[in-house]
């Protein structure tokens, strides 16, 4: 009787988070977490040693325990691959960082203040102005000194960017109804090296994914990671990773794969 409800009762009592014994050998961890009712309240999060106040009716990532591991592999993932040539023709592959980060839907300056700390310049966007506000204290109050931050216009969201898009990564982290074709549109008009979309809705990431790559864009996603931001919850927060390598790569991409699928038939 292996489905027995005796044995399932046996499988839950030796889990970590049931079984007394497991307990008293794991650290246990504290948060002390409030909740303002008043929305022109501000809130403190602090990830690391880095301090971020918000307005309390904004958005900020939750689990504060996860934060520090899933922005240092966002940080990561701005770097891109390219290929040398030696002087004897050898070609080697390696990745490279980006001159350039644009944080679109920046809010508070999450990603821009942790992600863009190393290089030359860094633009965090946003539509709403009291985000930008915040995000310029925070990144003024953790000695970021390479960050600036404009309210933009969702129809002209990269208009003010000077940045070269060869030389630049770009992070988005859209609400939960992901992008709209308007600014995926002129993403792709822009068309940034790299390209990181964190999300907490894998389906409307996914629908957005498809609009970038089925455009003949000349972008290649290069790796999908979930984090579990949300235990014991079917949630999960979601990590595609870009690269725009060019049409005509992209295009003899899917002629080979053609090819492939014809002889097999």
């Amino acid at each position: 009787m292996s489905n027995s409800l005796i044995n399932e009762e046996k499988l839950l009592h030796s889990l970590p988070f049931t079984n007394p014994a497991y307990r008293e050998k794991l650290l246990p961890l504290v948060s002390v977490v409030r909740w303002p009712n008043d929305s022109n309240a501000q809130t403190t999060e602090y990830i690391g040693n880095y301090k971020f106040v918000n307005p309390a009716g904004a958005f900020f990532q939750n689990n504060n325990s996860i934060l520090p591991t899933f922005t240092d592999y966002v940080r990561s993932k701005l770097h891109y691959p390219i290929v040398t040539t030696s002087p004897d023709g050898t070609k080697t592959a390696h990745s490279t960082p980006p001159k350039y980060l644009v944080d679109a839907y920046c809010g508070s300056g999450l990603f821009t203040i942790l992600c863009g700390k190393d290089l030359t310049s860094v633009i965090g966007v946003d539509i709403a102005a009291d985000s930008i506000a915040y995000a310029s204290s925070n990144a003024a109050a953790n000695n970021i000194n390479n960050a600036r931050f404009i309210a933009g216009n969702a129809e002209r969201i990269f208009e003010s960017i000077d940045f070269p898009g060869t030389e630049t990564s770009v992070i988005i982290d859209p609400p939960r109804k992901g992008c709209d074709k308007l600014f995926l549109d002129q993403l792709l008009q822009f068309k940034p090296k790299r390209v990181v979309y964190v999300s907490c809705n894998v389906h409307t990431q996914a629908r957005d994914l498809g609009y970038i790559l089925n455009g003949g864009s000349g972008y290649r996603v290069d790796e999908i990671r979930g984090f579990d931001f949300f235990p014991q919850t079917h949630h999960v927060e979601g990590v595609a990773v870009l690269t725009w390598v060019g049409e005509d790569e992209i295009k003899g991409s899917s002629e080979q794969v053609d090819d492939k699928s014809g002889d097999g038939i």
